[in-house]
């Protein structure tokens, strides 16, 4: 029989990652949810074909008009795009437009299931 090189944790979800006994595995926890959010802040509602809920809705607003109430809907749907992680017990979002640039700067901040707090910045340009 083979020798084992390596065990690999599989019992968690999100990227590989070292575990504390040296060994590769599944980064779990705390340890993947900030990557997790992010990649789900930056893909648009309905992007991937087997999971049609999984995304941002704000992306799509970006190409709208900025009419009054569009700062206050882009908060509310970057408050959702995190809110829809299980991990996510709290979060607020508060978000800033430079018209002029016409860029969107959006900061969430959130509490998870583990105890702990993040935070999530990202700045886009309006189409």
């Amino acid at each position: 029989m083979a020798e084992q090189l390596m065990d690999l944790l599989t019992d968690g979800s999100g990227d590989l990652g070292i575990t504390s006994q040296g060994d590769v595995g599944l980064a779990t926890s705390a340890d993947s949810l900030k990557a997790d959010l992010v990649r789900r802040f930056g893909t648009p509602l309905g992007a991937l074909f087997y999971d049609p809920n999984f995304g941002n809705p704000m992306l799509s607003r970006l190409s709208q008009p900025m009419s009054q109430g569009f700062e206050a809907a882009c908060s509310q749907d970057a408050r959702a795009c995190v809110m829809a992680d299980a991990r996510v017990l709290e979060a607020g979002a508060t978000v800033f437009i430079d018209r002029e640039n016409r860029r969107i700067s959006c900061v969430v901040e959130y509490r998870d299931v583990y105890g702990g707090t993040g935070r999530i910045e990202e700045v886009k340009v309006l189409v």
